[in-house]
């Protein structure tokens, strides 16, 4: 959705921008995919919170994100293409970037909360310094 708008913003037709990303996507380009995903991770922290998310949704996420790290890890590494590690071009941050970004989707589907209210939530220190997860 923020990536729509800050396209438009800048005049750049979305639909023809992601058909061009997913061709490299396609080929394997180890730069297009970590800007695919450090874009979109940078709006999020730039931008302010739509929605107020509570402090008990907070530890459902993260217990959630948890979950999914857990029991779904191997599956979710499978969905993300295999970065080549004699590439100069290597950087292992992209993984990194790539499993947060697939684990933020998994969160959006099952609470339909946005990753930058739930970095605004945890940016309140009366949830920040107060954060208990049984």
């Amino acid at each position: 959705e923020y990536q729509k708008e800050f396209l438009d913003h800048v005049g750049i037709d979305f639909n023809a921008f992601n058909v061009e990303v997913e061709e490299y996507c396609k080929e394997g380009d180890q730069q297009i995919l970590l800007m695919m995903s450090m874009i979109p991770q940078k709006m999020k922290l730039m931008l302010k919170a739509r929605n107020s998310v509570s402090k008990e949704k907070v530890k459902e996420i993260i217990k959630h994100q948890i979950t999914i790290i857990q029991k779904e890890l191997p599956k979710l590494l499978d969905t993300i293409p295999k970065p080549n590690p004699n590439d100069p071009n290597f950087n292992p941050e992209k993984l990194a970037l790539l499993v947060n970004n697939r684990i933020n989707d998994l969160v959006w589907k099952e609470f339909a909360i946005e990753e930058e209210d739930f970095i605004a939530a945890m940016k309140k220190p009366s949830i920040a310094t107060n954060l208990e997860i049984n």
